[in-house]
């Protein structure tokens, strides 16, 4: 190795006599424990961008007509920004977001060029594991998103990660909240056409006839956007008026109406 730095290293086998040959072949292994080709071709000096930070990598390298040779390359300590963080938490690599979250606690509650805390994206990949440690480690679950202010509860019942969803009511999020739009938790299961996440907000108390910033009910919602039949009747069962309007003055059965027109 010749050079690294946070994201990259550099090696040149320009000195080893067994990859003498015109064409070599570098590999890493992955965070799938695969051998990937991270170049091959004539040179003798190659840079492995797009790692992670204070890691430390296995390769492996061969020309034509010699066996693979292994060796390790590291890449250097912070300092840590999002970006690091999110890669860490992309490859589940808790030892580094152990590290990342006690050099730079504030990273916990930034967001990516997604728009994605570190806690949000763990929700997404649906690790319940990972979800806790952030919290450990500091991660509020309250955190809304930045612009849409839609909290980490609304975004894992959106997904059906109700195991994720349970775990953060176990650590004390709110129930109640509301992201810019005025939509609340069973909104958002209503969107999501997910009938056991519909289940889960009422379950939990969400208002099944609160209204969003166009005053629309749950109920409404559900026939604004064609959802199943079984989506209605749980919110019918559950105490959802069909005679509320909306600032339009639409009702329930008028969107439903015109949601049959535009199919």
């Amino acid at each position: 190795m010749i050079n690294r730095g946070q994201n990259h290293v550099s090696f040149s086998w320009k000195d080893v006599k067994e990859l003498s040959d015109l064409t070599c072949v570098l590999q890493v292994l992955n965070e799938l424990k695969e051998w990937a080709v991270v170049y091959w071709g004539p040179k003798n000096e190659v840079t492995v961008k797009d790692l992670a930070p204070c890691t430390c990598y296995d390769f492996r390298i061969k020309s034509e007509s010699s066996e693979w040779i292994q060796f390790k390359g590291a890449t250097l300590d912070g300092p840590y920004v999002t970006m690091h963080l999110t890669r860490a938490i992309k490859i589940g690599k808790t030892p580094l977001i152990r590290k990342i979250a006690h050099s730079r606690p504030v990273l916990l509650e930034v967001e990516n060029k997604y728009m994605k805390t570190p806690l949000v994206q763990a929700i997404e990949k649906n690790d319940p594991t990972l979800v806790n440690f952030l919290i450990t480690l500091g991660a509020n679950v309250n955190t809304p998103s930045f612009y849409t202010r839609k909290s980490p509860l609304a975004v894992a019942v959106s997904l059906g990660h109700l195991s994720v969803a349970n775990l953060l009511i176990d650590k004390g999020c709110d129930t109640n909240t509301t992201d810019i739009n005025g939509l609340t938790l069973l909104h958002h299961a209503v969107d999501s056409g997910n009938t056991e996440s519909v289940k889960f907000a009422l379950k939990i108390g969400s208002n099944v006839d609160a209204k969003d910033c166009n005053g629309w009910t749950p109920l409404m919602r559900a026939a604004i956007l064609s959802c199943s039949d079984e989506i209605v009747d749980i919110l019918l069962e559950n105490g959802a008026s069909r005679c509320l309007k909306d600032k339009n003055g639409f009702d329930f059965e008028k969107h439903k109406h015109l949601a049959k027109k535009l199919i």
